[in-house]
């Protein structure tokens, strides 16, 4: 696992997040946050996929809420899409 300061972070954002690895930030010399690559999702533990997953769920509604769309015509606005797309 890599380590970096805040500065450094700050420095080299891009070369950071595109990187590979996990990678520790520290702030005075002690840990501030973790930063896990998402490109392959199994390299994220398991709680924090959950954590994830409940957070994304629970911003989606809200978006969805606020628009007036309900679940059953977002699920049928994804099939459709996905219909589409294969037609490709």
């Amino acid at each position: 696992m890599k380590t970096v300061t805040v500065r450094e972070l700050r420095n080299q954002t891009s070369e950071i997040l595109n990187g590979a690895e996990n990678v520790l930030v520290t702030s005075h010399s002690h840990p501030t946050a973790l930063i896990v690559p998402l490109k392959d999702p199994k390299n994220v533990p398991l709680e924090m996929r959950r954590q994830l997953y409940l957070t994304l769920s629970a911003q989606l509604a809200e978006q969805l809420q606020a628009k007036g769309i309900t679940e059953d015509e977002a699920q049928r606005g994804f099939e459709d899409f996905k219909k589409r797309r294969r037609g490709r």
